[in-house]
């Protein structure tokens, strides 16, 4: 009965966390507006990527490394989430999602960080 009672205490407050997490990314407002983020398929050939961007005129404003994810600008008077389906209906995209803003929630209490070397 007592572990029933430490593992629903535990699984109670790990909701609340994510609870509220979910809540202060809300209220920051979520994504940068005019912006998203594409994964094309490995096999894509650059020349069609350059003309999936041309037909939905957006511009390549950086290629995140290692992970190979395109930063695009869209056009103005098209939305994120419009964007967002656009792109997600392309074959040779793997997929495409708005470029959320994390917060960090938590200041760093360790009085050394500054002098840390990293």
């Amino acid at each position: 009965m007592k572990r029933i009672r430490i593992g629903l205490g535990i699984f109670l407050t790990i909701i609340l966390i994510s609870f509220s997490a979910h809540a202060e990314f809300k209220e920051h407002g979520g994504f940068a507006e005019g912006q998203i983020l594409v994964k094309f398929r490995a096999d894509t050939l650059p020349s069609m990527i350059e003309r999936i961007n041309r037909s939905h005129r957006t511009e390549v404003e950086d290629v995140i490394p290692g992970i190979n994810v395109h930063v695009l600008r869209i056009p103005p008077g098209i939305g994120v989430s419009e964007m967002v389906k656009r792109y997600n209906e392309e074959v040779s995209v793997e997929y495409a999602e708005p470029n959320y803003i994390a917060y960090a929630i938590l200041d760093v209490n360790d009085p050394y960080f500054g002098l840390q070397w990293g």
